[in-house]
């Protein structure tokens, strides 16, 4: 029945002709076939062991100094036409490039060091902020910004127990920015040998009787009584 088919397909050639074409054309297929999924060249001596094209040698060569990312960087036009003539191989060969190093991670912080650094610019910072009567009040986001580091600090007062410490003791109160006020305004009129009325008084110093703590207001009562 076979050779009834070829003879009808082929009728100027003997069956047996027709069906050694098939199996000759079925071998040379198959052997393509297998080439597209075989492995990479190997280089041995600098020397590829089968016949390659220009691109693939080119890639090859490529590959063997830099990333597949890099190297795609390098020539993109090439590992285009790789990809389009030669994807099989292109995909195999890849696996043999040159791997990055994984990134260097960064150096833990020495926080023991760095709240050490701090505290002393902080102490540095309070010693030139002592004779500074008209200074803004010293709150904590107030020494901080003179650090310049108050994102840093903000999140890590856990590492920072010098700084944390410090803070806290010589941040400014209320209590304490409206007396250092009045000791400025009380020293000016010394100074300039004038005597103001308590509303020129607190009118100077930047405040009100409505204003004032209690702590204060004391405060401003003792001057009061000098000043009459």
């Amino acid at each position: 029945m076979h050779c009834i088919v070829l003879k009808s397909l082929v009728p100027e050639q003997k069956p047996i002709e027709t069906y050694k074409q098939y199996v000759s054309l079925a071998s040379i297929e198959k052997t393509n076939l297998d080439r597209q999924h075989e492995a990479p060249p190997v280089c041995v001596n600098n020397k590829i062991d089968r016949i390659l094209s220009e691109d693939q040698k080119q890639w090859t060569k490529l590959i063997q100094k830099n990333s597949v990312k890099q190297a795609r960087q390098c020539d993109p036009a090439l590992y285009a036409r790789l990809y389009r003539n030669h994807k099989n191989w292109l995909l195999l060969t890849n696996k043999s490039a040159v791997i990055l190093p994984s990134a260097i991670p960064k150096p833990r912080v020495d926080w023991k060091k760095r709240d050490q650094q701090l505290i002393k610019q902080l102490i540095k910072i309070r010693d030139q902020l002592l004779e500074d009567l008209d200074s803004p009040q010293w709150t904590k986001k107030f020494f901080i910004k003179q650090l310049g580091s108050v994102s840093m600090i903000e999140k890590n007062w856990s590492f920072l127990p010098l700084t944390t410490a410090f803070l806290e003791r010589y941040a400014e109160s209320v209590d304490c920015y409206q007396i250092r006020r009045l000791t400025r305004t009380f020293i000016r009129q010394h100074t300039e040998s004038q005597f103001y009325p308590s509303s020129v008084f607190l009118r100077l110093s930047g405040l009100s009787s409505e204003r004032l703590t209690p702590e204060a207001r004391r405060f401003f009562n003792n001057i009061e009584r000098e000043i009459k």
